[in-house]
């Protein structure tokens, strides 16, 4: 890569330009085209054979591929090392030696990578570890295991951060622990991406990129992409007795699929109308409750992908 498409790619922490991704007859990434700005947190959404893990291994430089990949202007195929230093990946299941304690598990990998003891104490520290250093790995819970992957990745502080499906296999609070390192991570000015099959971290991301066997389908600021789409929220409202076929009439006005639960009224309604409805309701009725449930990437990925209506 020349001087001036370095300058060109740099714009981006990851650029990615026609990635095209072959195995025998089969295509498991099909001319995918996307950018990172520096410091953003990104959502590669997508079921399982949609390509993200293929287009992680193309990022970090493990598999042959056509297109053009460079991260901070490094390009993955004649900077290699240069540009992998920049990457630290989080995989599905990390593979650790259960019978070793943390702390000396976390010393093994950062002697492989050749970092030194003392960071490696102060990325336990990060991920709030460090009082877990003397447990056996084995013992440690799904989410203290994660955490320690994403320790472990930090080590050399790459500009970088990938996960790939982190969710998929642990609890509630693992995942509400895993939200808070990420929220952590972005205000220390890291690049994240996040390539999972459920979304449901929305409200983390400036970007959401979705892939459907191996093709680019969506991308977008995940708001933005909702209203492409005319995305549907789901409004749950409570009103008194006297107020309920009032506020149903209002209901039926702008949806077609109004339902009654339990002294609740579920009104599915587009995103763009969902405020005025709202505000019909309230001014009309005796309201003694009322929920909002917005919309997700996911709960709308049939219609990104272009199969639901």
């Amino acid at each position: 890569m020349d001087a001036k498409e370095s300058k060109k790619y740099s714009a981006y922490l990851l650029k990615i330009e026609n990635l095209t991704k072959r195995y025998g007859k089969f295509t498991a990434l099909d001319q995918v085209s996307m950018e990172l700005e520096d410091k953003s947190t990104t959502l590669l959404l997508g079921p399982n054979g949609a390509g993200k893990t293929t287009l992680i291994r193309c990022v970090m430089g493990l598999v042959y591929f056509e297109g053009k990949i460079a991260v901070d202007g490094q390009d993955v195929i004649h900077n290699n090392k240069a540009a992998k230093s920049m990457v630290g990946y989080v995989p599905q299941e990390s593979s650790f030696y259960d019978n070793m304690e943390v702390l000396d598990q976390s010393y093994l990998i950062a002697e492989l990578k050749g970092r030194s003891r003392e960071e490696v104490k102060e990325r336990l520290g990060q991920v709030n570890l460090w009082d877990a250093r003397n447990k056996r790995v084995g013992s440690l819970s799904s989410g203290m295991k994660q955490r320690l992957g994403i320790a472990l990745a930090l080590l050399g502080d790459p500009p970088l951060m990938i996960f790939d499906e982190p969710t998929s296999n642990i609890d509630l609070r693992g995942q509400l622990e895993f939200e808070n390192l990420l929220t952590d991570l972005s205000s220390q000015g890291k690049t994240l991406l996040i390539a999972t099959h459920l979304s449901g971290l929305d409200e983390h991301a400036q970007q959401a990129v979705v892939l459907d066997k191996g093709k680019l389908m969506a991308r977008g600021q995940p708001g933005e992409l909702l209203k492409r789409i005319n995305a549907i929220d789901t409004i749950y409202v409570r009103v008194s007795e006297d107020s309920m076929a009032t506020a149903k009439e209002i209901a039926e006005g702008y949806s077609n699929e109004v339902m009654t639960r339990g002294g609740w009224l579920l009104i599915p309604v587009q995103v763009s109308a969902k405020a005025s409805l709202a505000k019909a309701i309230l001014n009309g009725c005796n309201v003694l409750d009322i929920l909002i449930q917005p919309a997700t990437i996911e709960s709308q990925y049939l219609k990104l992908i272009g199969g639901g209506n």
